[in-house]
């Protein structure tokens, strides 16, 4: 799979024209990305709202979406930890689109075909 392929194929991911929507792109581009690597925590959810200027609920709904996908799991007085990436849904539409925007992996790569 070539990169300009992967980039024509994101109008079939999660919408991003709510906020929350668009703070999960935002975010799962970075854990993606490495910005925020696996078994890290992400900021408290105050420092994380005032991060993106945002009300409670739109980053409370992002996080809900991205744990669904494997990025994130919410723990009670932990916090919110990434995920190694044996967790990720590579098969998600966002993830892969975001695993394809940066540099590629070679073992993704070698995943998907094998897959």
């Amino acid at each position: 799979m070539n990169q300009v392929f992967m980039r024509n194929r994101i109008a079939h991911t999660y919408p991003s024209r709510s906020l929350h929507g668009s703070i999960v792109h935002e975010l799962g581009f970075k854990i993606v990305s490495g910005a925020h690597p696996p078994g890290s925590t992400l900021p408290i959810e105050d420092e994380l709202r005032e991060e993106l200027k945002v009300s409670r609920n739109a980053p409370r709904e992002a996080i809900k979406v991205l744990s669904a996908k494997g990025l994130l799991k919410v723990k009670t007085r932990t916090g919110t930890c990434v995920q190694p990436r044996e967790n990720w849904h590579l098969t998600d539409p966002d993830v892969l689109a975001w695993s394809m925007s940066g540099e590629v992996d070679q073992k993704v790569i070698t995943w998907l075909t094998e897959f």
